[in-house]
């Protein structure tokens, strides 16, 4: 192994230990040379949020202390994040170490472009993967090997208004809510302006995803051959949204394009919305949800008792000034996201044909059988392939 993959690991584990457990791996090319290390030989950083720059970058100059090894940051925006890797991966010059999703991990775990870490964890005195969810874990192993190291997990949660809840008289959510209480007291919140609750059609993990598992239905089969948005229970979660919708609940897709769940909440035009951990940070310096907001857990499912969180392998920050226990409540109830080998490909085709039942073109219930029509295509190649 050469001498920078041998420092990108010893990043990779140091910003492991320090950040938790998930989704960020380390790694530069399976091959060769890493590319694009820092010209004056220093190791290179890639992520894709700048909310996490300022910890990330005490993280490396701990590790710059401690090893003499310098390393430089650049955080680019996620749309640019993958043209850039996937250049890279082309041109041979990713960047030393870095994160990976899910959504991505299989393609380039298959194709290696990311460098087998599995040798070196197992010879490592701090990082044990034995702490790290199972399901995190298996989304960066390919053919037995571990080629990302754990960074952290989120989970979802439920955002609202405290300011608007206090003036319509409506006690504050608890964990005891089932969706049904939700949509009264969204119903009950919903005027002059203000709408009860919101869902973007592309809002998949931090929004209907929930509601689909809590409901028993599913979005992928555990064997990843086949789509569940055909399934009665998926329909029937899709059909609680298409009901806000019909009755004005929520504000309509072309607003929520415009101006996403978080702008709205922050707006105080919004007083409801479910939110992935991630945004805290965000959240602690928008002044106004600061002041007027806090978080609860997710409801259940009323005929069930089911909560579920879908989680994923990346998050951020968590913050003091809220009611982050709700986050870690959450955690005894998470299912993974939804994921296969091209997560990326059906995804897109998924949220083109769901986003005709949030506009109203179609029923909720034919976008969700197009939406599974359209999946399993890419499903049968996949599998096939």
């Amino acid at each position: 192994m050469k001498l920078r993959k041998v420092m990108a690991l010893s990043l990779a584990g140091a910003m492991a230990v320090s950040l938790g457990a998930c989704g960020g791996g380390g790694g530069s090319e399976s091959g060769g040379d890493s590319g694009s290390g820092g010209g004056d030989g220093s190791l290179s950083v890639m992520i894709w949020d700048t909310y996490q720059e300022p910890g990330l970058t005490e993280i490396l100059n701990d590790f710059t202390e401690e090893t003499g090894i310098e390393a430089e940051i650049q955080v680019v925006t996620w749309d640019d994040y993958w043209t850039l890797l996937s250049a890279g991966a082309q041109g041979g010059s990713m960047p030393d170490v870095f994160w990976m999703h899910s959504n991505e991990a299989e393609r380039y775990m298959s194709n290696e472009m990311l460098l087998d870490l599995t040798d070196r964890i197992a010879e490592s005195d701090s990082i044990d993967m034995s702490k790290y969810p199972e399901d995190i874990t298996e989304l960066y192993t390919y053919d037995g090997k571990n080629y990302a190291i754990p960074k952290d997990v989120d989970t979802i949660a439920l955002w609202y208004n405290k300011t608007l809840f206090d003036e319509a008289g409506l006690a504050y959510p608890t964990a005891d809510w089932a969706w049904d209480d939700l949509y009264e007291a969204a119903k009950a919140l919903t005027k002059d302006g203000v709408y009860g609750f919101g869902c973007s059609a592309t809002n998949n993990q931090a929004g209907y995803y929930n509601l689909i598992y809590d409901m028993g239905g599913y979005v992928i089969n555990d064997d990843k051959t086949a789509s569940g948005y055909d399934d009665p229970n998926t329909i029937k979660a899709m059909q609680y949204f298409e009901k806000m919708i019909q009755e004005g609940i929520m504000p309509s897709q072309q607003t929520m394009s415009e101006s996403a769940e978080d702008v709205l909440l922050g707006s105080g035009t919004l007083a409801m919305a479910t939110q992935g951990s991630w945004m805290l940070s965000a959240f602690k310096e928008n002044e106004y949800i600061a002041q007027n907001c806090d978080c609860v857990e997710l409801p259940k499912d009323a005929a069930s008792g089911k909560r579920v969180s879908i989680y994923n392998g990346l998050g951020w920050a968590a913050s003091a000034d809220f009611n982050l226990q709700a986050y870690l409540n959450m955690m005894d109830d998470m299912v993974i996201r939804p994921y296969s080998r091209e997560t990326v490909t059906w995804e897109n085709d998924v949220n083109e044909e769901l986003k005709k039942g949030w506009t109203q073109e179609v029923t909720m219930e034919e976008a969700c059988m197009n939406a599974a029509a359209t999946m399993n295509e890419t499903l049968d190649e996949e599998n096939a392939g």
